[in-house]
């Protein structure tokens, strides 16, 4: 369900900064950002650019050293721990380079693992698991270990354990670094085919031209800043 706020995420005059004393570095600096729900957003930028803190601030698994950042309407730095554990599990999906899956469990087992923190009964989580699945082509993959899974399939499954619990956010930091080009294709279509037909926000760390032209917003990092 979208958010009813003009602006899904927010950033007023946010800086982060890492270190101490004479061993500071600003990852992040001065940056004022507007999302909209349904925006499909890329951001570009070398390497060191503050791409990933960019994401981890506005997912709240980081802080800014200064300003403040919103989402659904909700200033994260007001939050308590149960708050914002609350709000990343129910409004913001996490895909990661790496997949970040559990090797010993099952796809299924991995997709399920959002749910049981929301604590749906057995029943329905297993029904919303297996949709999550059916929907980035994996349902017969259900039971594999992911372990055995190929490089694109794990990606999947991560993808679908991120939009499981119908989150109103997306944030893919790379999602294509590990994989074969035409896989990669695969995924980053995949990603545009549910931020039209599911209407998600998508904010996309990549350099694959492949989906620029479906960006609503194109973000480019130098240093930190937006440029």
């Amino acid at each position: 369900m979208l958010s009813t706020f003009p602006h899904i995420v927010e950033l007023r005059g946010v800086k982060k900064i890492f270190g101490k004393d004479t061993g500071q570095f600003p990852a992040i600096c001065d940056i004022n950002l507007q999302i909209a729900p349904g925006d499909f957003v890329i951001v570009t930028g070398k390497s060191g650019a503050g791409k990933t803190t960019l994401l981890n601030l506005i997912a709240g698994l980081d802080f800014p050293s200064s300003g403040t950042v919103f989402v659904s309407g909700k200033n994260l730095n007001e939050l308590s721990d149960d708050e914002l554990s609350r709000l990343r599990n129910g409004t913001i999906g996490f895909v990661f380079q790496t997949f970040h899956l559990q090797p010993q469990l099952t796809a299924l087992e991995n997709v399920l693992l959002p749910l049981i923190l929301a604590n749906y009964s057995p029943a329905e989580a297993c029904e919303k698991a297996f949709e999550a699945l059916a929907k980035v082509g994996l349902r017969e993959k259900a039971d594999a270990k992911a372990e055995v899974l190929s490089g694109g399939q794990s990606q999947r499954v991560a993808i679908a354990r991120a939009i499981v619990n119908d989150p109103a956010i997306l944030l893919a930091d790379e999602p294509t670094g590990n994989l074969d080009e035409i896989t990669g294709n695969d995924i980053m279509q995949l990603l545009v085919q549910i931020n039209k037909t599911r209407g998600k926000t998508i904010v996309l760390v990549t350099h694959d031209r492949s989906v620029f032209s479906a960006a609503t917003q194109m973000l480019k990092l130098d240093a930190g800043r937006l440029v």
